[in-house]
């Protein structure tokens, strides 16, 4: 059985009143969707990925917001500054002071529920569907040596010392 309970749209407005102490912006939802974000459909379409938006009403809650944001950088930058100091202090090699500097980080960095969930889950946290990679163009480009045990190993005749590199494979693709 199931039990309804109703109020006029008064008692409902005079209950809201009481519980906020700025102005605020109520959006109209059933049950079922108390855990969807506000989203704007078109941009959701273009966008493809998790959105919240949020209306902002308040100046100052705008301000307090964004400094909130940039402050906790600093904060996130001052700890590693002090993690710094401390291993510098403590004569720690290099790449232990690399170690308690990651370790400081991983250990205080704040991350949303929803990238805990995808790195728990081996989500991919970005994806595109356009892959780039970078051509050299210049004649003077660094390339890689072949690695000294096959040029140890290689015939007597060849010269070739250098690994084939995107140039070097492009040239050599299939004529049809």
């Amino acid at each position: 059985m199931k039990l309804y309970i109703r109020q006029d749209y008064q008692q409902l407005q005079d209950c809201v009143r009481q519980s906020t102490q700025k102005e605020t912006i109520f959006l109209r939802r059933h049950p079922s969707e108390i855990w969807v974000n506000n989203y704007n459909p078109t941009l959701l379409m273009a966008w493809d990925a998790n959105m919240d938006i949020q209306f902002v009403l308040d100046a100052y809650s705008c301000i307090m917001y964004i400094i909130s944001i940039s402050a906790k950088q600093n904060e996130d930058g001052d700890l590693l500054k002090t993690a710094q100091q401390e291993a510098r202090d403590g004569n720690l090699q290099v790449m232990d002071e690399f170690r308690k500097l990651g370790s400081v980080y991983l250990h205080h960095r704040e991350v949303s529920v929803m990238e805990s969930v995808y790195r728990v889950t081996g989500m991919h946290l970005k994806q595109c569907s356009r892959q780039v990679i970078f051509i050299p163009t210049d004649l003077d480009c660094q390339r890689l040596s072949v690695p000294l045990q096959r040029l140890q190993n290689r015939e007597e005749d060849t010269d070739e010392i250098w690994m084939p590199n995107i140039n070097d494979r492009y040239l050599e693709r299939p004529q049809s």
